[in-house]
């Protein structure tokens, strides 16, 4: 499948062109057969198209010409992103960056309270389609209270989304068993997570929203509540 290239051509400091570049090449110039026409200039100026995921330019008149980095273009190439390029020498031509897309997050809401009435509880939600599990062992809702803490600091702090929530192993262990922590992190911790994932699952969860990588871990949800 071709790669998909938005491309802006831009006379003077206004835009006189957008367009897509996908699939088939795309003729820049004054003719009427034009993919791209220009109400002035030579009669073709450039022809454009994507090949291994870049965006190609080739000159097609003696003319007017095209400039890449202010050198005239002497035979077809890959547009550089670093360099202007222009058609003649007044219509410039720019690739518009694609609009960063948001990793894909389970779509359930972490609720958790270490205070409440019936003791520590954690309530997990699929903002989808309502259904809830709740846990309330003591481990496991403090594990969980300690990643939506994390998710939650986060958000807060603005950072990338695919870099939210991630909390160490050993913030992890210390918060749940305290000064005991380094006895318990490197086999009661694994046990730990596979057991929240468990009880998820048997409610209809998935229990890979539940990360680990690298000696870390996160709840991979859309939205974390901290209740005390």
């Amino acid at each position: 499948m071709s790669a998909q290239v938005e491309v802006v051509l831009v006379r003077d400091g206004n835009v006189i062109h957008e367009h897509q570049v996908n699939g088939r090449p795309v003729l820049i110039g004054r003719s009427a057969g034009s993919d791209l026409r220009l109400p002035s200039g030579a009669l073709h100026r450039a022809l454009l198209w994507t090949e291994d995921g870049n965006l190609w330019i080739r000159e097609m008149d003696s003319e007017a010409g095209v400039y890449v980095g202010g050198k005239r273009l002497a035979q077809p190439r890959a547009v550089p992103l670093t360099e202007s390029v222009r058609l003649g020498r007044d219509i410039e031509l720019r690739i518009r960056p694609p609009a960063p897309v948001e990793p894909s997050r389970y779509p359930y809401r972490l609720a958790v309270s270490l205070q409440g009435s019936t003791g520590p509880t954690a309530q997990i939600e699929d903002l989808s389609t309502g259904q809830r599990c709740v846990l309330r062992s003591n481990n496991r809702v403090s594990m969980l209270y300690l990643l939506a803490r994390q998710l939650e600091q986060d958000t807060k702090r603005n950072l990338p989304v695919a870099e939210r929530g991630w909390c160490s192993d050993e913030d992890i262990a210390c918060g749940v068993w305290g000064r005991n922590w380094q006895r318990q992190i490197k086999s009661h911790l694994y046990v730990l997570v596979h057991r929240v994932r468990k009880e998820m699952k048997v409610a209809g969860f998935d229990p890979q929203c539940i990360e680990k990588k690298r000696r870390h871990s996160r709840a991979w949800i859309q939205e974390a509540v901290l209740l005390g």
